[in-house]
């Protein structure tokens, strides 16, 4: 795309915005103060560094973001719109919060990419060598993981389903209760964090692992094999199902 014109690097502490660029944007933030850039324009590069952080609210469209920031900087994005498509790379830490809708991810690397707040039954798919971190998703999750990085769904709410796809490993982290785990593989998927006495409930035909925390009650309604591990003296394993 056209090539917007390349800002001075920012210095100082005050809030600074960038509005509307023309396209591609090579943006340099020195300064304790945060950059905004708002209305990247469809297909277009960031590329961030510096060491301020840098927020990018509502893109008009697929985003490619070149993540160099140190020293703490971070980058966020905001408010992508429903099925767009972020590609990331970079040693800085990327938060992409408040997608509109389904949304697809690449993590190039080496950089963390975490993508919060996803609404409820959305898809997003996954790929690149990176990992990719979901939290404190509003609801179920549909994850498409071509990998060949992890996954991780973190924090879902209780009761419920994360229904999971592609050749990447997965990890369901945390759940705050039950969750239900239907996994299409043939990537594995690992859950992780289960809370004592809670259940989970399994399906699918690709494999998943549960560490156990404590005892647990385990549904097995699919044909993929589900082992149970770290089960400690004096807990109890309740399993149900037609599974494996």
């Amino acid at each position: 795309g056209p090539v917007a014109d390349t800002p001075p690097p920012i210095r100082g502490n005050g809030p600074t915005t960038v509005p509307a660029p023309a396209g591609d944007l090579d943006l340099v933030n020195n300064g304790g103060g945060y950059v905004t850039v708002t209305g990247m324009p469809d297909d277009s590069t960031l590329r961030a560094s510096g060491t301020g952080d840098v927020y990018v609210s509502r893109p008009d469209g697929d985003l490619t973001l070149v993540n160099d920031l140190t020293d703490g900087g971070d980058l966020y994005v905001d408010r992508v719109i429903d099925g767009a498509a972020v590609n990331v790379s970079g040693n800085g830490p990327t938060t992409v919060s408040n997608p509109a809708g389904d949304i697809d991810v690449a993590n190039a690397g080496p950089g963390p990419l975490t993508v919060r707040c996803l609404l409820d039954g959305k898809t997003i798919t996954t790929s690149g060598a990176g990992d990719v971190n979901v939290t404190n998703p509003r609801g179920s999750v549909v994850l498409e993981n071509a990998g060949p990085g992890t996954a991780t769904v973190e924090g879902v709410n209780v009761g419920q389903t994360v229904t999971v796809s592609g050749e990447g490993t997965t990890t369901v982290a945390n759940p705050d209760g039950d969750v239900i785990v239907h996994n299409d593989g043939p990537g594995r998927v690992d859950v992780t964090g289960v809370a004592d006495g809670a259940a989970v409930i399994t399906s699918g035909v690709g494999p998943i692992a549960i560490d156990a925390n404590g005892s647990l009650s385990g549904v097995n309604m699919g044909t993929g094999a589900v082992s149970v591990n770290g089960l400690n003296d004096g807990q109890s394993l309740e399993v149900r199902g037609r599974g494996d």
